[in-house]
C-alpha cells in the first residue's frame, strides 16, 4: 500500500459508516413509529372490546397521537411543474368574497380573501354592528352561494338575529322616523309591543325567510379546534360549501378542548395560545378556499387615550393575529376620542404627529370634521362617523387609507359616504408642525381628483 492509499483509506472508511450509520438512525426511526402505531392500534382495539366499549376520552387521545405520528412521517421530496401544471393550480384559486358597499369604491380594494380577516377595534367602537351588516349583505345578495357560520362570544343566538333584522327593517324606514332597533324587534317577538308589529319588520321577515337557512349562528361554548371541525362539516357535507366562517371574537376562543394533549402547554401562555388560533384559522381557509372573518379586540388602554387612532400595536394579547391575517381593519368612531355631536365636527381630536406619524394631523382633521357634517347633514342626527383604518391588506394593499362611513348606533345600520380620507397623495397641503414629511391625509371624491378639496363631495 503506498502513502496515498494510507490517506485515502481511512476517509472513504469513514464516509461509509457515516452513511451506513444515518440509514441506521433512520431505520431505526422507522421501526419506533411502527412499533408506537401497532401499540396505540392494539390499545383501541383493546378499548372496544371491553363490554361498556371503554373509555371515549382514552380512544379519542389515542387517535390523537396516532395522527400526529402519521404526520411526522417522512414525505416525499416536492418536483418540479410544468407550465401547464402550474397554470392549472393557478385556476383553481378561489375568489374573494365582497365586502359591504361602505368598505367598496375606494382606491385601496377591500375583499375577504380565503383565510384569516380582522376587524379590530376598542369595545363598543362598532365591529360587531360591522360584522352583522356584513352577514345581512352576504345573505340577501343572490349571487352568494353556501353556508355562513356565525359563532358569537358575546350576543346569543336570538339577538344576532334579531340585530339582523333591526338593520334590515331600518334600511326600510322612510326618513324622520325613529330607528327600529334589536329591542323594538324583541319587544315585537315577545307580543309586547302596543298595537300593530311595524310594517318594517313584517317586510324585513319576508325578505329574510328565503335566505335564513344560510346561517347557521352559535353562542354555545366551543373551542377553535371545535369550531374548524364542525366548518369542516359544513364545507364537505352542506350541498352549497360553507361560503364564509365569521367569529366575534376570536380572542374569547380557546384553542383546543381539555381533554386534547397541547391543552396544558397552551395554558401557560394566552399569547400562544391566540397566536395558535389565528394560525388554524388561517390554515382552515386556505385549505378550503374559505375566507374567515373574524372580530379583535384591541387593549382596553387605548381608551384612555385623547389621541386615539387605530395602531397594529393595539391589537389585544397577541401580535400574531396580525402576522397570520390577510386584511387587518381598524374600526374608530367619533365618540372615542373625548369628543362627540356637533363639538367632534369641530374639533376633529386627531391624533398628533407625535402619536402616531402615519397622518398629517391637520389635513386629517379637517377631512374628518368635513366627514360628520356629512353625516349629519346626508343621514341624520342619529347618525355618527364611523372610520375604518386599512392597517393591513396583503393582497390589495392601500396600507394608510381610511374609508368613512355612517354608522346609526340604535339600529346597527353602516352605511357609505360620498368621499373618502387619504393618507397620501396630496400636492402638499398644510402639513402640522412637527411632521416627518410623510403621507398626507384629504377627503377625495369618488370622481372628482381634487387635491385641494378636503370637503370633496360626489
Amino acid at each position: 500500500m503506498n502513502e496515498n492509499d494510507e490517506k485515502n483509506t481511512p476517509v472513504s472508511a469513514g464516509v461509509s459508516e457515516s452513511n451506513n450509520s444515518t440509514e441506521t438512525i433512520a431505520q431505526a426511526q422507522q421501526n419506533r413509529k411502527k412499533h408506537a402505531l401497532e401499540t396505540l392500534a392494539i390499545g383501541l382495539l383493546n378499548q372496544a372490546a371491553q363490554p361498556d366499549g371503554g373509555d371515549p376520552q382514552v380512544a379519542r387521545r389515542a387517535i390523537q397521537k396516532a395522527q400526529l405520528l402519521l404526520k411526522s412521517q417522512p414525505q416525499p421530496l416536492p418536483r418540479g411543474q410544468t407550465i401547464q401544471e402550474i397554470w392549472a393550480a393557478m385556476a383553481q384559486v378561489p375568489a374573494a368574497i365582497p365586502t359591504i358597499k361602505a368598505l367598496q369604491g375606494v382606491l385601496a380594494t377591500i375583499q375577504y380573501e380565503p383565510g384569516l380577516n380582522i376587524i379590530a377595534a376598542p369595545t363598543s367602537a362598532g365591529k360587531t354592528s360591522l360584522i352583522i351588516q356584513q352577514v345581512l349583505e352576504w345573505l340577501l345578495d343572490p349571487q352568494s352561494i353556501g353556508t355562513i357560520l356565525f359563532w358569537s362570544a358575546e350576543t346569543s343566538r336570538s339577538k344576532v338575529w334579531a340585530k339582523l333584522w333591526a338593520s334590515q327593517a331600518s334600511t326600510l324606514q322612510t326618513t324622520g322616523r325613529a330607528p327600529i332597533g334589536m329591542h323594538t324587534v324583541l319587544d315585537a317577538a315577545r307580543g309586547k309591543w302596543q298595537g300593530a308589529v311595524p310594517f318594517e319588520i313584517l317586510q324585513a321577515q319576508k325578505m329574510m325567510d328565503p335566505v335564513s337557512k344560510r346561517l347557521i349562528v352559535l353562542d354555545e361554548t366551543v373551542t377553535a379546534w371545535e369550531l374548524i371541525e364542525m366548518a369542516r362539516r359544513f364545507a364537505d357535507e352542506s350541498p352549497d360549501g360553507l361560503y364564509a366562517l365569521v367569529i366575534d371574537y376570536i380572542q374569547e376562543l380557546p384553542a383546543v378542548p381539555e381533554n386534547h394533549p397541547m391543552y396544558m402547554r397552551l395554558q401557560s401562555s394566552r399569547e400562544l395560545e391566540v397566536g395558535i388560533v389565528a394560525r388554524m384559522f388561517r390554515e382552515f381557509g386556505h385549505e378550503y378556499g374559505v375566507p374567515v372573518l373574524s372580530a379583535a379586540q384591541f387593549n382596553r388602554t387605548v381608551n384612555k387615550n385623547t389621541d386615539y387612532v387605530p395602531d397594529l400595536q393595539q391589537l389585544r394579547e397577541s401580535g400574531r393575529i396580525e402576522q397570520n391575517a390577510t386584511l387587518v381593519l381598524g374600526l374608530r368612531n367619533e365618540t372615542m376620542s373625548g369628543t362627540n355631536g356637533d363639538q367632534a365636527q369641530h374639533n376633529g381630536s386627531v391624533a398628533s404627529t407625535k402619536t402616531y406619524t402615519m397622518f398629517d394631523a391637520k389635513q386629517l382633521d379637517a377631512a374628518r370634521g368635513g366627514a360628520m357634517a356629512t353625516v349629519r347633514t346626508e343621514l341624520g342626527q342619529d347618525w355618527i362617523l364611523l372610520e375604518a383604518f386599512v392597517l393591513k391588506n396583503r393582497e390589495w394593499g392601500g396600507v394608510g387609507t381610511v374609508i368613512p362611513m355612517g354608522f346609526q348606533p340604535a339600529s346597527g345600520r353602516i352605511e357609505p359616504l360620498p368621499f373618502r380620507l387619504l393618507s397620501g397623495g396630496g400636492k402638499g397641503g398644510n402639513k402640522s408642525k412637527g411632521s416627518n414629511n410623510g403621507p398626507t391625509a384629504k377627503t377625495q371624491p369618488q370622481e372628482d381628483h381634487d387635491d385641494d378639496d378636503y370637503f370633496g363631495r360626489a
